[in-house]
């Protein structure tokens, strides 16, 4: 079923796949241009986060979907 829906949607999947593989590309171009400060704050905020997950308890969908969103864009 799942190579069935593949072969029907190749187009979509190869232009997300290209889409993807170009957001990845500039966002390296744009982290290695920006200042050192900036990478520093950056880093810090990232980790911030990942020890903030780590520590608290969170029960709720919207702040999951928050999180799920912002990775993704990172």
């Amino acid at each position: 079923m799942i190579q069935k829906y593949l072969k029907r949607h190749s187009m979509i999947l190869t232009f997300l796949i290209v889409l993807f593989l170009i957001s990845i590309f500039i966002g390296i171009i744009i982290y290695l241009k920006c200042n050192k400060e900036l990478k520093i704050s950056i880093n810090d905020n990232l980790f911030n986060l990942k020890e903030s997950l780590l520590n608290n308890n969170i029960n709720s969908i919207l702040k999951h979907l928050l999180i799920i969103i912002l990775i993704i864009v990172l």
